[in-house]
């Protein structure tokens, strides 16, 4: 079963974003072999990424941080990420670019590209 993530970065749970993005989850839901699930980012507990480098270093390529998208691998966000075979980014637009969250969530995928 492939599974499909659906990343939302509002801050809104009730706005135009989810709508959005609740709309393309059930399309690929509708996919024979496809499951999703909708992630709201505000309920998982993540930081900006230190620069530190580890990810890079140690062989695993995992992040440190102590938190959901860390741990070595052990965080509850980092966990679903590594599980799914896509990922759908919602976000609303500020400042004609993607909200804080989102892009602090697209910051903590970086180890991703190493491994």
């Amino acid at each position: 079963m492939a599974r499909v993530l659906g990343f939302l970065g509002s801050g809104r749970k009730d706005g135009y974003t989810i709508r959005v993005l609740e709309e393309v989850l059930r399309g690929a839901g509708e996919v024979e072999g496809v499951e999703t699930e909708l992630i709201h980012l505000l309920d998982y507990k993540f930081g900006p990424c230190t620069s530190c480098y580890q990810c890079i270093r140690l062989p695993e390529h995992r992040c440190i941080l102590p938190d959901d998208m860390g741990h070595r691998g052990e965080g509850k966000l980092w966990k679903k990420v590594e599980s799914a075979n896509g990922i759908v980014l919602a976000a609303p637009v500020h400042f004609w670019t993607a909200d804080a969250l989102t892009h602090l969530f697209v910051e903590r995928l970086y180890p991703f590209a190493w491994s």
